[in-house]
């Protein structure tokens, strides 16, 4: 598959193009299957983004772990429905505006000035040891954008997952703390995990 084909492939496509061991367990039918006998959510829709994979009929999803980090990245929220949590600091809307010039959300591609300035909720993220006069240079998400991504589930080289929800910042591949992640995870719209 070149470039052209992935950027153009849904993300089924791409998952069963880079990970064909997870295709024979999710394989066409499987999740419609799943869904039907309540075994799963899916990761990008309803109340909670957390994918629940099926623990047997009646035995209902399992839940997944939020593994725990030392401080490895500044967090800042700004928007609607910003304020402070443990490890999360809250930037005015001319600050927050500027470091976000120029930016798109890096799951839905939209632009994030302009969803700054219809007061989206919107997260910046820097390195620990950076100063705040580079936030220019901050990488920047879309709240519910990070939060799904915070809330799926890690998979191993095989494609299988183990129980534990992604806990890195999916451009500078440094932890988030749990309790960043929950903090995340709820000015994005999702529901906390254990």
């Amino acid at each position: 598959m070149d470039m052209d084909d992935m950027m153009n492939a849904s993300f089924d496509d791409l998952r069963r193009e880079i990970a064909p061991a997870a295709q024979s367990a999710f394989g066409p039918g499987a999740a419609a299957t799943m869904a039907m006998a309540g075994g799963m959510r899916s990761i990008m829709g309803g109340a909670s983004a957390v994918p629940m994979l099926m623990g047997g009929g009646t035995r209902g999803p399992r839940a997944l772990v939020i593994p725990e980090h030392r401080q490895e990245l500044q967090v800042f929220f700004c928007g609607k429905g910003a304020k402070p949590a443990a490890g999360v600091e809250v930037l005015d809307s001319q600050t927050a505006l500027a470091a976000c010039s120029g930016k798109n959300d890096f799951i839905l591609f939209e632009p994030l000035d302009e969803a700054m300035r219809r007061g989206q909720a919107v997260v910046l993220v820097l390195p620990m040891g950076a100063s705040r006069k580079e936030l220019n240079q901050a990488q920047a998400y879309l709240a519910e954008s990070l939060a799904r991504w915070l809330s799926e589930e890690k998979t191993d080289g095989a494609g299988r997952p183990y129980g534990e929800v992604k806990d890195e910042d999916p451009t500078l591949r440094k932890h988030f703390t749990r309790a960043q992640i929950n903090a995340i995870r709820s000015f994005g719209g999702v529901h906390e995990g254990k």
